[in-house]
């Protein structure tokens, strides 16, 4: 699968977790998709998605794959 579906809800920001290395990034794991807070606003972050999906791509992964990946490393790094 390449990335989710452009037709998405926004998600509620306190269900979501973000990223260690990009805190303005944050990962919703019932969507699996990417969305950026700024301005107390989220957007949807389509390029970062879009990297993932090149990216998993090239190393022999999904999209699915990598965004789990990233999402159990931002839970384990909240601990």
């Amino acid at each position: 699968m390449p990335t989710p579906s452009l037709d998405m809800p926004k998600p509620r920001l306190a269900n979501m977790v973000s990223l260690p290395f990009q805190p303005e990034v944050y990962l919703c794991s019932n969507t699996r998709t990417r969305w950026i807070l700024d301005k107390g606003e989220l957007y949807r972050d389509l390029e970062g998605e879009e990297g993932w999906a090149k990216m998993a791509d090239y190393v022999g992964k999904t999209y699915q794959d990598v965004f789990m990946d990233s999402y159990r490393h931002a839970l384990n790094t909240t601990k």
